[in-house]
């Protein structure tokens, strides 16, 4: 089972697929400071497991979902434009990649 999805910093765009929440084991899911945008899936607050979520730093739109909290265990940031200058930040493409075919195996 997949437990930990790390996505963060990789200038990904676009929007994250509802079919995540299939993923019941996830313990860790980061998809901070990429371009993502659209909705955050208020599906996702079936993540019973999960000790550490954190969207921030993404285009998501508003309003944001009833499971976002300002300061807690799920972090979403703000909705709208909302990036900070993360300076250099090396990008692993083929990792994001590899994470992104791993999940089209599981979901489809």
């Amino acid at each position: 089972w997949l437990q930990e999805l790390w996505l963060d910093h990789n200038s990904l765009s676009g929007t994250l697929p509802s079919e995540l929440d299939r993923l019941l084991f996830l313990r860790s899911v980061l998809v901070q400071d990429n371009d993502f945008s659209g909705a955050l899936p208020n599906t996702f607050k079936h993540w019973s497991l999960a000790r550490e979520l954190d969207f921030e730093h993404n285009d998501w739109e508003c309003p944001l979902p009833d499971f976002c909290e300002p300061s807690g265990p799920v972090m979403c940031g703000h909705c709208g434009h909302d990036h900070a200058d993360s300076g250099n930040v090396l990008h692993s493409y083929v990792g994001v990649t590899a994470a992104f075919v791993l999940l089209s195996m599981l979901l489809f």
